[in-house]
């Protein structure tokens, strides 16, 4: 799933453009990302933390 996930979404221009917004919106305040997945490791917000740490961002999971 993170392939498609990752070539489908986030690797298209809409994708980019949302990551972005979610870039816009950690830069002006805590931002978090939830999701239904109980362990982050397998969520899509794995895959957003991991491109958003790359941008600079320090990310932490709230998981126990």
């Amino acid at each position: 799933m993170r392939k498609i996930y990752c070539e489908e979404v986030l690797d298209t221009a809409a994708g980019g453009v949302a990551l972005d917004e979610l870039g816009a919106m950690a830069e002006a305040a805590p931002t978090c990302l939830l999701c239904f997945e109980w362990d982050p490791a397998r969520c899509h917000r794995r895959v957003l933390a991991e491109r958003l740490a790359d941008r600079g961002f320090v990310t932490t999971d709230l998981f126990g």
